[in-house]
């Protein structure tokens, strides 16, 4: 019997990421003039970002924000920052 799926409502935004990594690693997610990122390129990144916050000791419950003009950049921050259950604030 399969395990039926998770309901939208319950996947975090990490989980969105690695599903598409999984699933289509090598699919463009993010097109930003010349930068093409795949989906395991989103993926490395936001876990990058995410064990930075880590290390610098941002923990549940602690907010970031995030100042940068609006770019590809922008990709990896909202994710990473939820991936420990933080809040992230544009």
């Amino acid at each position: 019997m399969a395990m039926p799926e998770e309901p939208l409502y319950a996947r975090t935004l990490p989980k969105v990421v690695r599903a598409g990594a999984r699933s289509y690693p090598d699919r463009e997610a993010i097109v930003d003039g010349p930068v093409r990122l795949t989906f395991a390129d989103l993926a490395d990144q936001v876990t990058t970002f995410a064990r930075a916050l880590i290390a610098q000791g941002v923990s549940a419950g602690d907010r970031v924000a995030i100042w940068a003009p609006n770019s590809w950049r922008w990709s990896s921050p909202p994710w990473a920052s939820s991936a420990p259950a933080r809040s992230w604030f544009p």
